[in-house]
């Protein structure tokens, strides 16, 4: 419209013809004032407009069948600080796969109270086979115990069901445009902080982030790497011992955990520390 309205005023220029009214310019002027400002906000209103809701943004997530993932897992104490990472792969509705650089492995079930744990640990061909008693409760969901996958999950749930997600400004990552989400909790001295980038596409994950803290104890956690429904072979998440592994079996129960240990208890976990810590005794 600019263009053609300064092609009229060339014509009038060379033509000699009359000038519009001066009432018919300041309407013009109106209308190329209000186009432009819509060009301006357009953009920014059509943004707003294509946001999914936070649910919607994180059903594939909530949904998924079968995840692999990258994860990096920082815990600091004080001042010590130890970085491990680790291929997992999740399979719905409660199997997980954690394969350790050192070729350890980590076969979970949670599907029920007794919450099923095989760890193969190829440089001493031992296999640890633990089943614990860990019942669901109200407030708490064992299979968060032992996956930070499965904690952040969780998370994620009671942010969509309670609308509690802060959307952070958009952003991209290695050329993907995602949407980026913010998840704050605090309960009983835990803080945890969960951010999460999404694909604006697709509205899988790009990268997970979450930051824990309870008094002087931190663990961050960071997930990439993401890959979706892929085919998994039932014997990816197969708890019988393989050949050529001797088995020990420690069977747990939880609430013996929460009661303060006796001499006894001490002395066996001074007596395995060495053997699935390279040798060393924990710290002062």
């Amino acid at each position: 419209i600019t263009i053609l309205y300064s092609l009229v005023i060339f014509k009038r220029l060379t033509t000699g013809a009359k000038w519009p009214h001066k009432k018919h310019i300041s309407s013009l002027l109106i209308v190329l004032l209000c186009i432009s400002a819509f060009a301006i906000v357009f953009p920014h209103v059509n943004s707003m407009i294509s946001t999914p809701a936070f649910a919607d943004a994180v059903a594939p997530l909530l949904n998924a069948k079968a995840v692999s993932f990258e994860n990096s897992i920082t815990f600091i104490i004080n001042e010590t600080e130890v970085t491990s990472t680790m291929r997992c792969i999740y399979q719905a509705p409660s199997r997980m796969r954690i394969e350790m650089p050192d070729g350890t492995i980590t076969i979970m079930d949670t599907q029920s109270d007794k919450i099923a744990l095989l760890s193969l640990l190829p440089s001493s061909n031992t296999a640890m086979m633990q089943e614990i008693d860990f019942p669901a409760t109200e407030d708490f969901n064992p299979q968060t115990f032992y996956a930070d996958y499965f904690d952040m999950r969780e998370r994620i749930r009671r942010a969509a069901q309670d609308g509690t997600a802060e959307q952070l400004p958009d952003t991209v990552i290695e050329g993907r445009k995602v949407l980026v989400y913010q998840i704050r909790e605090h309960h009983n001295g835990l803080n945890s902080e969960t951010t999460l980038w999404i694909d604006k596409d697709t509205y899988r994950p790009v990268q997970t982030a979450s930051v824990t803290t309870i008094n002087s104890y931190t663990i961050s956690d960071t997930q990439t790497n993401f890959e979706f429904e892929q085919e998994l072979s039932p014997d990816l998440f197969s708890l019988d011992v393989p050949d050529g592994f001797t088995l020990e079996t420690s069977p747990i129960d939880f609430a013996s955990l929460m009661k303060k240990p006796d001499e006894e208890s001490l002395i066996e976990m001074f007596r395995l520390w060495p053997r699935y810590a390279d040798g060393t005794l924990p710290p002062e």
